[in-house]
This record gives structure tokens, C-alpha cells and sequence, in this order.
């Protein structure tokens, strides 16, 4: 029967802003072996009669700058039978010199063990008590616990707290309107001291404190599909981080 193979790439230790852009190029590079029943096998590798398009739901990835994923992406070329005649064939690339071989080390796997669950997530509308000498305290509109929902408006912000610092990412289920962007910041520590600007503050007491990591935004960015309960977390990027700033452009429901 008939097989599709896809990729979706995105730039990497390659061509990100981690390793100083060495290419300027995203390239992939694959090799489908097939076994046979009579013991013979079949190599298919990526050549140039391979097709590409600029389409799918990752619309960037970068290790310092994060993810946008765009939730009501058309899809359909993962499926048997796509009609790719719009797309282009694949150029050879010839950027890197290199010698490409197998990873040395253990794959990447996904730790269910080390799994963290949201400890609260407390919702504030700006900022109270500002001088001119401190952003002053976030305006709480509402306190959660790890497992209760909650609803999020324009201009809201909602601070998750997963209790310690960790290397990985978030994982967000929600529920709103297609077209809606959800951003999500993070950072390890929030702001305190009311905000006192000569401490070092970048923002009110209580809301992630983002000033030590310059110009990395270190920010996901999800556009929702529209489509009921939806559940994203990123796949081309990972953060350090134990707080995640949630903002929405249209109303949402945060589910625990």
C-alpha cells in the first residue's frame, strides 16, 4: 500500500541564535530502509526528487527564542494522497563541509518520571503600589490550585508555578476561539521587593522576573485551532524555567 514520510524542520543548533547561525540553511537528511520477507532490503534516501514547501504548524523554532505553533495548520500532506504539485522539488544542500554521523550518546527520550505537576497559578490585571522607584505588586484577580480551571482575558496574566527550577517544557490544555494567541513566557524567578527598580527588578512583585536571560525571549507562542479541548506543548525547543507567564489575545479557558 501506499506510505508517506514528511518532516517539518525548523533551525537548530545549525542555523539558531545558540550557535552564532553557522548556516544560513535548514536541510534535512534521511534514509527509509526497507526489509523485505525474502530477505532482501531497499534503501530510499533524500535526494532532490523529494518535494518542500514553506507550510505546517511550526512556523518558527529556536533553542533560545522558543516556538510558535500554529494549532489550525493544514495538515493534510501528512495523509496518503496529498496533492504536492504546488510544492517544489528539494535543492541539494552545500553549505556544510562537514562529516555528518550518529549521535554519540544516549537518544533524547521523553522522562515521564521526571514529570512535574502545576503546584497554583495565580491570574493578575496589572499592577498596584508603582512609584517612581518600583513596579509595585501584581493586581491578583484569582488564586488556582493544580488540578481547578480558569478563565483568561486580554490584558489578564496568569503566573504557573511548578515549584522548582527544571530543564524541559510545558504542557498547556485549552479551550477558546480559532485565531486566539496564547503566549507563554517563562523564567526562574519572579520579581520581589515590591518591584524595586535598584534591586534589579524588571517587572511587579509576583509577575517572572526575565532580565537574566537578555535577549533570549525563551517564549511559546500558540495559535488555537478553535476545535474544542485543544493540548499543546512544544516539540522544537525546550526552556529553563519554573514560572510560565500565560497571556491570551481573546478569551480562554485554562484547564487544570
Amino acid at each position: 500500500g501506499a506510505n508517506t514520510l514528511t518532516a517539518t524542520m525548523s533551525t537548530g543548533w545549525w542555523g539558531g541564535a545558540i550557535s552564532g547561525r553557522y548556516g544560513s540553511n535548514s536541510a534535512y537528511r534521511a534514509k527509509l530502509v526497507l526489509q523485505y520477507a525474502d530477505g532482501s532490503s531497499e534503501t530510499i534516501g533524500t535526494d532532490t526528487t523529494w518535494k518542500t514547501a514553506l507550510q505546517g504548524p511550526v512556523i518558527s523554532g529556536d533553542i533560545y527564542q522558543g516556538e510558535i505553533y500554529n494549532g489550525g495548520a493544514d495538515t493534510s500532506y501528512r495523509l496518503n494522497g496529498y496533492d504536492d504539485s504546488k510544492w517544489y522539488f528539494a535543492n541539494k544542500d552545500t553549505q556544510f563541509k562537514g562529516e555528518i554521523v550518529s549521535q554519540i550518546g544516549p537518544s533524547i527520550r521523553v522522562r515521564e518520571d521526571l514529570e512535574l505537576g502545576v503546584k497554583s497559578a495565580t491570574v493578575y490585571d496589572g499592577a498596584v503600589n508603582e512609584t517612581a522607584n518600583q513596579y509595585g505588586n501584581i493586581n491578583v484577580t484569582g488564586t488556582y490550585g493544580a488540578d481547578e480551571s480558569f478563565t483568561l482575558a486580554p490584558g489578564q496574566k496568569a503566573v504557573i508555578d511548578f515549584g522548582q527550577n527544571f530543564a524541559g517544557w510545558d504542557e498547556i490544555t485549552v479551550e477558546g476561539a480559532k485565531g486566539t494567541v496564547i503566549t507563554m513566557r517563562h523564567g526562574e524567578m519572579l520579581n520581589d521587593n515590591d518591584g524595586l527598580k535598584s534591586r534589579g527588578n524588571d517587572g511587579p512583585e509576583g509577575s517572572i522576573y526575565t532580565a537574566n536571560l537578555r535577549s533570549a525571549a525563551a517564549t511559546g507562542t500558540y495559535i488555537l485551532s478553535g476545535e474544542g479541548v485543544e493540548t499543546y506543548h512544544s516539540t522544537h525547543t525546550f526552556y529553563g524555567f519554573r514560572y510560565s507567564e500565560i497571556s491570551t489575545t481573546a478569551p480562554v479557558t485554562i484547564h487544570g
